[in-house]
């Protein structure tokens, strides 16, 4: 059953093990950030978001030179952590991704607000959807299983679309919200 309590809850995408997967099959590679996929890392995200700093152990950020020295000690070999990233990148995969999510968020943000009793919290402008739920309506949802996040007051949910996120999920969530609102 997929839920709609954080994004983080999908799985990896494809693409990206896909290319974990080609990295941990390739061979030896240089450590420390020196293998092949940390360096094809960086240029590709340099060249989304130019101009930047050379990605590089001489001419890193403070934040980038911390998360890089702190990793060190128990990542030995960055291209397991730098591969799945590739996979998102080829071929845009990660705004693929993004605009699919979005518009699953736009898709069950429209069909929950069509429904009396129900009342979108705040405009949409990503894959989260904010809804004021009736109290009673959040506790059933609960109860069949649905994982949302409640915390802005009384029945406000912050519920999030993934990568993954189907139409029929969108459409039986708010099938079984308008039905509990109905009742």
């Amino acid at each position: 059953m997929q839920h709609f309590a954080s994004d983080n809850y999908a799985g990896i995408c494809p693409e990206a093990l896909e290319a974990l997967i080609a990295a941990n099959n390739s061979g030896h590679e240089p450590a420390y950030g020196d293998d092949s996929c940390t360096n094809q890392v960086c240029d590709r995200l340099r060249e989304l978001s130019r101009p930047t700093a050379k990605c590089s152990s001489t001419a890193r950020s403070p934040t980038t030179s911390y998360i890089a020295s702190s990793r060190r000690a128990s990542l030995h070999r960055k291209c397991a952590i730098s591969a799945p990233w590739l996979g998102l990148l080829d071929n845009d995969v990660w705004l693929r991704n993004a605009r699919h999510a979005n518009a699953m968020a736009g898709l069950l943000q429209t069909r929950l607000q069509e429904i009396p009793g129900v009342s979108i919290m705040f405009p949409r402008e990503s894959n989260a959807v904010f809804a004021q739920l009736p109290a009673q309506a959040a506790r059933v949802m609960r109860a069949r299983g649905w994982k949302f996040y409640e915390f802005i007051g009384a029945g406000g949910c912050r519920l999030m679309c993934a990568w993954d996120t189907q139409p029929e999920t969108v459409e039986r969530f708010a099938a079984e919200v308008r039905e509990l609102c109905a009742a």
